[in-house]
């Protein structure tokens, strides 16, 4: 079984021939210069055969000195699935996915035969072995094309982050930016056209690191008291309900419940502290399902409800959560709190909610639960 090729990020400068360049680019082609070597397996001998090779057929055309030909060589490595930012006008970018390796331009003389300019609508068509722009009466100076496929064509630079704008500035025409640790954001960013936001790249490793902690110092009890917490941050009246509560009946159970009077709203929670590795099992879902079932939450009446007033009891609207500090939860576990209305939360998507209520005197949880 062949190993999967680790995906990675090329930036890909368009400036050569930009005319026929920008528009065999809407056509579905990454191209680049440099016809004087489009002769030889140039390509191939970077791709497959290394320094050597390449840098024999340099030698040959008298450009081994020139730097600009590190270009043909990153424009080679590019493989299917791999990722091309194209600096482009106006402050914008967009990002290609390759579909085929670069091959010499000829490849595409019977699929794309004529076109026309991107910015003067010239007409360009295959001529013998290269293309010609009719207009201006000269040959068009691409030697080599990549296939690919756009996943967004413009986007502004000023909404993604620093780290890519930067290297966007560079002035050679092809570059390995695989080493950026934003480039998924960005991307992400441009096809969902949605600007990165300072709060949005931050928030995942902050939670991270709390679950951590959670996982770490706090113990069972205190982990039911930081649900607590949670819930009276979020302007609820809550508490811990006691282990050996009579109306848990039948292996039923809920930790934490939170009352909010104004909204009407009561909150029933199951709490397992678990390893933020950890997968949880079905069977806490099956504790708070048939704490839902026994219908104990309609048989709590908080202050000012008519015991006896139906209408005003009928008001009321309950829920019934899972707060794991694990990573994630089984299968089944999932299954039967979709068949049930029960919300499951993991470790990571609790940490993210106590970050956006804030965490001054967050250690009252550790005081309080011992």
């Amino acid at each position: 079984m062949s190993e999967q090729k680790e995906k990675k990020y090329y930036l890909h400068r368009i400036s050569h021939e930009s005319n026929a360049s920008y528009a065999l680019l809407e056509l579905g082609y990454l191209s680049l210069g440099w016809w004087s070597c489009a002769d030889k397996d140039i390509m191939g001998a970077a791709r497959d055969d290394g320094y050597d090779s390449f840098n024999k057929i340099t030698e040959e055309k008298g450009i081994s000195k020139n730097r600009s030909r590190w270009c043909m060589w990153y424009f080679a490595q590019m493989k299917p699935g791999d990722i091309v930012i194209v600096p482009k006008f106006d402050g914008k970018f967009g990002a290609y996915e390759v579909e085929e390796i670069a091959q010499p331009i000829q490849v595409i003389k019977d699929i794309v035969p004529s076109f026309e300019g991107k910015w003067d609508n010239a007409s360009i068509r295959w001529n013998e072995n290269q293309y010609y722009n009719e207009k201006e009466g000269r040959e068009i100076d691409l030697g080599f094309v990549i296939k690919v496929r756009c996943i967004f064509s413009e986007y502004e630079r000023k909404l993604v982050t620093s780290e890519l704008t930067s290297r966007m500035k560079i002035r050679v025409t092809t570059a390995d930016i695989s080493d950026l640790k934003t480039i998924e954001a960005c991307i992400k960013a441009g096809e969902e056209n949605k600007p990165i936001l300072l709060y949005e790249n931050i928030i995942d490793d902050l939670a991270e690191k709390l679950t951590g902690q959670i996982c770490t110092i706090l113990n069972e009890d205190q982990f039911e008291e930081l649900i607590k917490w949670y819930m009276e941050r979020c302007n609820a009246v809550s508490w811990v309900l006691s282990k050996n509560d009579t109306n848990k009946e039948d292996y039923a159970d809920a930790d934490v419940v939170g009352v909010f009077n104004n909204l009407k709203h009561m909150v029933y929670v199951q709490a397992k502290h678990h390893n933020n590795m950890s997968t949880t099992s079905d069977w806490s879902v099956e504790q708070i399902k048939r704490y839902k079932d026994q219908e104990i939450g309609k048989n709590y009446k908080p202050d000012g409800v008519d015991q006896e007033n139906e209408d005003d009891n009928y008001q009321w609207s309950y829920a019934y959560w899972v707060i794991t500090s694990g990573g994630n939860f089984s299968q089944d576990a999932v299954k039967n709190a979709k068949e049930n209305c029960i919300r499951l939360i993991n470790g990571q998507e609790f940490s993210r909610m106590l970050i956006d209520v804030g965490l001054k005197n967050l250690d009252d949880v550790i005081v309080k639960g011992n």
